[in-house]
């Protein structure tokens, strides 16, 4: 009878870890708003549309939007655009398209924040936190400006010809930027902080590095990770020449001691060198180019407008009438946060009711028996 108890008590048990684990399933599954080629909107009540320009009026979780219309302004009005954090999901925001300007999103816990797969677009005044990726830009002609990106494996990644990056925050967990099979890129005018070994990593130069601050790096901040025929012709110098300077790097006068300004022009007279190797996974970094700031700066370049981590809502929107509704992306409804821990509060009621059942009859078993004996 004992071991029927039991066995019946583990069912319920079992039943009920199974609930969860349909609950998280449910939890991490994420649905698809369209802005679609023709204008409207498919899969939510929270943008609201006048003309070219398309408002949120709330935040939205577990949703992710694809911009397919060209020459449009999407504006997340200081509203925040949250993932399921858990990988893979889509990118946060996919603009499939030419034209279209993004700004004023909070966006969080998503593989990539922001993916720009057609030419011609503009980012700017964007949070984006705890992206794997920050930005993604596989694409030519874009404009990145004025973002925060933070808690990022890599805040940048671009394969592209003529992007430019500027005005940006980096708070890099991991690299500023990744690289690749890119032409003309400008990174100018960014506040980039990292504790991270590595802060760029490309297969070749293609890109110029001026303006900006750099602060707390560990020595090594640029590797390349696939590339082993690259040469120091292959990547420009890491400055603007003289006199407009190069970047503020916060260990030059410890690592430059003797450094002093020419003609008083702000600029230290001893290059930076900017370590440069490449990647082996069987033995440690080796340098093996020589990649400088001829004209580092003595004092942090004055950026006044760089991105911050709250983004300004544009204006007061308009309440939505109705709450967000989602496309049929997934087969089953959203559960919001209230209805997963309440999914959560039975399943733990059920395994305390299984536990109890199982102790009270265990005593009442030993209680007889002891009676029998006595």
């Amino acid at each position: 009878m004992i071991k029927h108890m039991v066995a019946a008590a583990f069912l319920v048990f079992m039943f009920a870890a199974s609930l969860v684990s349909v609950g998280s399933v449910r939890a991490q599954s994420v649905t698809t708003i369209f802005i679609n080629a023709d204008g409207s909107v498919s899969g939510t009540n929270a943008i609201q549309r006048e003309g070219s320009h398309y408002d949120l009026t709330e935040s939205i979780y577990n949703s992710s939007i694809v911009v397919l219309c060209d020459n449009i302004v999407l504006d997340g009005d200081g509203f925040t655009l949250q993932g399921p954090n858990g990988w893979p999901t889509p990118a946060g925001i996919n603009l499939t398209c030419t034209g279209a300007t993004v700004e004023n999103f909070a966006v969080k816990c998503w593989e990539v924040g922001i993916l720009g797969a057609c030419d011609g677009n503009t980012i700017s005044d964007n949070s984006l936190i705890n992206n794997e990726r920050g930005i993604a830009v596989y694409a030519d002609n874009y404009q990145v400006e004025g973002n925060y990106i933070a808690q990022a494996d890599y805040a940048i990644r671009v394969t592209g010809n003529n992007d430019t990056f500027t005005h940006n925050t980096f708070d890099a967990g991991g690299y500023a930027f990744w690289i690749t099979d890119s032409t003309g890129i400008l990174i100018t005018k960014n506040n980039i902080t990292s504790n991270n070994p590595n802060v760029f990593q490309t297969d070749y130069g293609g890109f110029q590095v001026y303006h900006n601050n750099f602060y707390n790096l560990a020595r090594n901040t640029l590797v390349l990770q696939t590339n082993p025929n690259a040469t120091d012709a292959d990547f420009s110098p890491w400055d603007n020449g003289y006199p407009s300077g190069g970047n503020y790097w916060s260990d030059y006068t410890n690592l430059y001691p003797n450094a002093t300004a020419l003609d008083d022009s702000g600029i230290g007279d001893i290059p930076y060198n900017v370590t440069s190797g490449l990647f082996n996974p069987n033995r440690p970094l080796n340098p093996i180019l020589l990649v400088q700031d001829r004209y580092p700066l003595l004092s942090p370049f004055n950026i006044p407008s760089a991105g911050s981590e709250t983004p300004q809502p544009s204006q007061t929107p308009t309440p939505s009438s109705s709450p967000t509704t989602t496309t049929t992306a997934s087969s089953s409804p959203q559960k919001s946060p209230q209805q997963n821990e309440d999914t959560t509060t039975v399943v733990a009621v059920l395994a305390v009711v299984a536990a109890v059942e199982i102790m009270v009859f265990v005593t009442l078993r030993r209680n007889r028996a002891r009676s029998k004996i006595n």
